[in-house]
């Protein structure tokens, strides 16, 4: 277990990493009785203590047997519990992959890319893309995989959108490799990253993820206060509702199909519909059922991460 400190310093806040405490036991008496041990042992009294943050597993939150009770208890005053708002950002996007299907499935796709060419030094080779620069050739490696912090998976869904044409390149050589293994890995990996479903997945969660990685890196500003916190999220909501627009919704199936078309993905036809959001007009990939889903239905990413959002992140904005 990690303990930090913020204190203030000549007006100014500062935070301070203490130590790493080793467990024996996860209960809560248990953590309460080792971060007294631990503080005691660099001179620090609980009951200077002003305020408590961690996450909100109910063995630290819990109000009458967790963490921050028996802290509160021990400290002798009334420190208030804070759950960390950047982690509250991170269970919605984490309850966003689980709830819709598409998002989950691309993300397990990626986390897939990104172990079959990080196991290898030849594989890992093959996914270096290099990119010209006024200074010369920048190397861009595949962002390494985050299961905690799921608003760093941005930078995967960002590279895997720019560079999914050389993504698709190496896949393709990998799949031509002696190796049996490896070449039936590669094959399978580029028959499910060679989708409309996949392709249009990572156009509609960059727009999101573009969105919400502001909120994230602001949360954690050392200069954020409640104020801005309020303002960051009010204007992150509305931004995430103004997504939901039949105009948007346009603009990402367009941005797709040239993605499509520039990856040689999939032959993509129109044809006519009735009572549909695209005024009678909709796009079938050839994923049909998947597609049938993403047309009919476009909008469950946004909706469940605003809906969840709007949840979790309710008792501030009242």
């Amino acid at each position: 277990m990690s303990i930090c400190c913020r204190y203030i310093h000549q007006s100014k806040i500062k935070e301070k990493f203490f130590g790493v405490v080793e467990l024996q036991e996860l209960t809560a008496e248990s953590l309460a009785m080792k971060i007294k041990l631990f503080l005691e042992s660099i001179g620090l009294e609980l009951k200077n203590c002003v305020s408590l943050s961690y996450d909100g597993a109910s063995i630290m939150s819990g109000r009458c047997n967790g963490l921050q009770s028996i802290i509160r208890e021990m400290a002798n005053n009334p420190c208030p519990y804070v759950h960390c708002h950047a982690h509250r950002l991170n269970l919605v996007l984490v309850d966003v992959a689980k709830n819709v299907k598409m998002v989950g499935g691309t993300m397990g796709l990626l986390e897939a890319i990104y172990a079959f060419q990080s196991c290898s030094m030849l594989r890992n080779e093959l996914f270096n893309f290099y990119k010209e620069t006024s200074t010369g050739n920048k190397v861009i490696t595949v962002p390494q995989h985050s299961d905690t912090r799921w608003v760093a998976k941005y930078k995967g869904v960002q590279f895997f959108k720019d560079q999914l044409a050389c993504v698709i390149n190496a896949l393709q050589k990998c799949g031509q490799s002696s190796k049996p293994k490896e070449a039936a890995e590669a094959r399978g990996l580029l028959i499910q990253i060679k989708s409309f479903d996949v392709a249009f997945t990572l156009v509609s969660l960059e727009g999101i993820l573009q969105i919400v990685n502001i909120l994230s890196k602001q949360l954690q500003s050392s200069s954020i206060d409640v104020g801005k916190c309020l303002k960051l999220i009010r204007a992150t909501i509305d931004q995430l509702q103004q997504l939901r627009t039949d105009t948007k919704f346009e603009e990402f199936i367009q941005e797709t199909e040239e993605l499509c078309k520039n990856c040689n993905i999939g032959k993509l036809e129109s044809y006519k519909m009735t009572g549909n959001r695209l005024n009678s007009f909709g796009v079938l990939s050839i994923e049909k059922e998947a597609s049938y889903e993403l047309i009919n239905h476009p909008d469950p990413v946004v909706d469940e991460f605003a809906s969840k959002k709007d949840r979790r992140l309710q008792f501030v904005m009242k």
